[in-house]
């Protein structure tokens, strides 16, 4: 991939943000940081699908965060080179990132990929092997490898955190009795929601009863699941489900005059998708590590930012993971001393508070962020309930 190297000053910034955006190679760099005893840097190499928008949310929440580091730590300088790949090639793009050939661009002190436990099961050996931390935008929770990697370091709740605050949800706020589960036969991810729905289920005060598990293959028709739907007359449907069935799961339950609310897991429609618009969407709900309606002034700051720099669209959760993960970086870099990799001091940060709120491990839990209740409204996803957590 071919480089180009921009030293960013205030005057610069935005036509650097542009080259950024594109794709490439870039330097952060104030101007009055001319000490180089006081001086810090920070090198990213940073993997992206071939496919992915260079305009795209994680893209927009990253250089928002390169702005703030440049305004509020200019002494630290980073570098960060960009390399495409497509699925196949993933692994060979990742040790050619690693193994920069670029003489002006060093071993990099730490990795980011796209938000994709599969992409990151195949990283997680050849970090290791290379001692090269990731900073994951997202959750990192369906092998057990990844809570004991010292490479690993996810920005995402973990699933049993918020399988846990889902049920807790149902119980308090929803007034939940009844329960049917529905997920996808083919999806760990899916299988892993549902497993932990049921475990928190199992420790919780037995006020929800789960009914029955329904489990579709990929491309199955929902008729039998609404059928069991309209004979058991559960409270809330818990979907595990892709995008798309979705969908279908709400519009097929309106189409047979049901009214039992879905409850969803993220990612399944985004804050600025059409698929959670319209009456038909109105009154079911969504757990979330993110909200822009979180009322914290550094949350309120950047949703405000980011709408008038993107005619007024939201910032959605991949913008959030994305920039609280340089954010996490940079922190890390700034904390090092000379003879230290970064994973020393990403290991010894305890204090990191984001636009997801604080990142804090927890040995039953996994990693613990803000979780949020959304409930779908006319005009999209809206906060219902926040659990926010203390620092």
């Amino acid at each position: 991939m071919g480089t180009e190297k921009v030293k960013f000053s205030a005057s610069l910034f935005k036509s650097a943000a542009l080259l950024f955006l594109s794709g490439g190679f870039f330097v952060l760099s104030a101007q009055a940081a001319q000490n180089a005893q006081k001086s810090k840097e920070l090198r990213v190499g940073l993997l992206s699908r071939e496919s992915e928008d260079s305009l795209g949310m994680c893209a927009r929440g990253r250089l928002m965060a390169l702005q703030k580091l440049h305004e509020e730590s200019p002494q630290l300088k980073i570098e960060i080179e960009e390399k495409k790949f497509q699925s196949a090639s993933f692994l060979k793009s990742l040790n050619e990132l690693i193994q920069s050939s670029d003489v002006n661009f060093k071993k990099p002190d730490v990795l980011m990929i796209p938000d994709d436990e599969t992409l990151l099961g195949q990283a997680e050996p050849l970090v290791t092997a290379q001692h090269v931390p990731i900073v994951f935008p997202g959750s990192a929770d369906s092998q057990s490898s990844f809570h004991l990697s010292p490479y690993i370091f996810p920005m995402g709740a973990s699933v049993r955190l918020l399988a846990r605050r889902s049920v807790s949800y149902m119980e308090r706020s929803l007034e939940v009795k009844r329960l049917i589960l529905l997920r996808e036969v083919s999806s760990d991810r899916d299988l892993l929601w549902t497993a932990q729905i049921q475990s928190a289920l199992a420790q919780s005060s037995g006020k929800v009863r789960l009914q029955e598990e329904l489990r579709l293959s990929p491309g199955e028709a929902l008729q039998e699941a609404i059928k069991t739907i309209s004979s058991r007359h559960p409270d809330i449907i818990f979907a595990s489900l892709p995008a798309a069935s979705l969908v279908q799961l709400v519009s097929q339950l309106k189409a047979a005059s049901l009214s039992t609310p879905v409850f969803a897991p993220y990612g399944r429609f985004d804050t600025n998708s059409e698929l959670a618009r319209g009456d038909e969407w109105v009154g079911h709900f969504v757990v979330s590590d993110y909200s822009p309606e979180d009322p914290h002034k550094r949350v309120q700051v950047f949703v405000d930012d980011f709408k008038k720099k993107h005619s007024g669209e939201l910032p959605n959760r991949e913008a959030a993971l994305c920039y609280d993960s340089l954010l996490f970086a940079a922190k890390a870099a700034l904390a090092r001393t000379s003879k230290e990799s970064l994973r020393e001091p990403l290991l010894r940060i305890h204090d990191f508070e984001g636009l997801m709120g604080p990142r804090i491990y927890s040995s039953s839990l996994g990693l613990m962020r803000n979780v949020y209740l959304l409930r779908t409204q006319k005009e999209g996803l809206r906060l219902m309930e926040a659990s926010p957590l203390k620092p």
